[in-house]
């Protein structure tokens, strides 16, 4: 499934490829949007800024995993 999730502090100026998020949880990055720019398909060296939303694809299990690896406060 797909989901789109605002990117929290705790990624905010590190990259894709830094966090290992595919690793870690088996989901893929396949868009970042940041203000009127949309990055489809982002490279691993793609760095996150605060404001950016981010769409993630990925079985359900992936994504829970997912929000329980990057998307806590």
């Amino acid at each position: 499934s797909v989901h789109a999730y605002m990117v929290p502090k705790t990624m905010t100026g590190q990259t894709i490829e830094g966090l290992s998020i595919r690793a870690k949880t088996g989901a893929t990055i396949i868009a970042i949007s940041r203000g009127a720019q949309n990055v489809i398909n982002p490279a691993p060296n793609f760095v996150f800024e605060p404001g950016d939303a981010m769409v993630v694809i990925g079985e359900s299990d992936q994504l829970k995993t997912f929000e329980r690896e990057f998307m806590v406060s």
